[in-house]
Parts: C-alpha cells; sequence; structure tokens
C-alpha cells in the first residue's frame, strides 16, 4: 500500500452490493439462507446509510490479501502487483483482513469492545494503527468491506455439513457485529 495522498473518493456500496446480491443463496437450505439473506439486508442498509462517505486514496492492489505477499527474513516482498493504481485505502485493508479472517477460526468480538467483524481484534487494532484511517473510513468503510470480502466466500455453500454450520456461525457473527456498529 503506498502512502497517504490528497486524492479522496466518495463511498457507494452499489456495485459490492449488486455482487453480493448475486451469489448463489439457493446452495444452502432455506433456514440457513435466510440467515445469509438478513446479512444482506443489513449491510445493503449500513451502505445506504453512508452513501457518499468520504474515501481517502492509496497507490495499492484491490485483490490485497497474504498470498499476494512473500515474507523473507526483515523484508517483504509485494507479488500480483500489476493492477496496483489508486483505491480507496480502507478497502485494501478491508479486503485483507477479510480474507485473512475467512482462513482463520470465526472470532466473535469481546462483548466490553467494539465489534471486530470476525478478525482478531488484535490484527485489527495492529493494521489500523500502521495505516491510520480517518473516524469514517475506521467505522463505515473498513467494516463494509471486511464483511464483504468474509461474505463472498461462504459461496457456494460447502458440501461438508460442519463448513456450512461454520459458515452460518460466522453470517450471525458478522450480523450481530454490523447490528451492534448501528445500534440496533
Amino acid at each position: 500500500m503506498g502512502a497517504e495522498g490528497s486524492e479522496k473518493t466518495a463511498f457507494s456500496p452499489d456495485w459490492t452490493i449488486s455482487q453480493l446480491a448475486k451469489l448463489p443463496y439457493d446452495t444452502y437450505a432455506p433456514e440457513e439462507r435466510a440467515t445469509l439473506q438478513s446479512l444482506l439486508r443489513a449491510l445493503t442498509r449500513f451502505g445506504s446509510m453512508h452513501r457518499g462517505a468520504e474515501m481517502r486514496l492509496s497507490i495499492g492492489h484491490d485483490d490485497c490479501h497474504a498470498q499476494n505477499f512473500i515474507w523473507a527474513d526483515t523484508a517483504i516482498w509485494a507479488i500480483d502487483i500489476e493492477e496496483c493504481r489508486l483505491q480507496p485505502t480502507a478497502k485494501m485493508i478491508g479486503n485483507f483482513l477479510g480474507w485473512y479472517a475467512m482462513h482463520s477460526p470465526c472470532v466473535p468480538s469481546p462483548l466490553a469492545s467494539a465489534p471486530s467483524f470476525g478478525a482478531e481484534p488484535g490484527d485489527l487494532a495492529a493494521l489500523c494503527a500502521a495505516v491510520p484511517l480517518r473516524p469514517g473510513e475506521t467505522e463505515i468503510t473498513l467494516p463494509f468491506f471486511l464483511i464483504s470480502r468474509q461474505f463472498e466466500c461462504l459461496f457456494p455453500a460447502p458440501k461438508t455439513p460442519a463448513r456450512r454450520q461454520e459458515n452460518i456461525a460466522r453470517a450471525k457473527i458478522l450480523l450481530h457485529d454490523l447490528c451492534k456498529l448501528m445500534h440496533l
């Protein structure tokens, strides 16, 4: 991720929500599908409430995740960088944390703290400290993209019942944290 520039853009959830709406919900049983559709409705409402919020842009990769980095001794090397361009900073962090969260056990947010949206609270805090975000980015765009990245990874429904149950448990945690953020 490059340095912060003076360029900004306005948050619009429309494209992301339209892609999430096209996911194969019918690969889940009706009761599971209801949970996933509740999460989509909440995320749509959250995105609509904050349409137009300001987002900083940084040079980076829209598909920012751990498999696009090589860790060697004291250096980090980025790969797959041909698509680097100005991107919303909070979106890149949300995508990275969402991808990482999907490859880790889902962690419910501690009751007395801010929602962590399925990510380890320490990881969320550390990355936000390393790449300072403005309050609107921390409270709006980062959660939106962190949830969206995990949400899209739940499809199609896995064949194994244990993995399906884990996916629905993750969706319930994300829905709970999003409702907590929206004060519902």
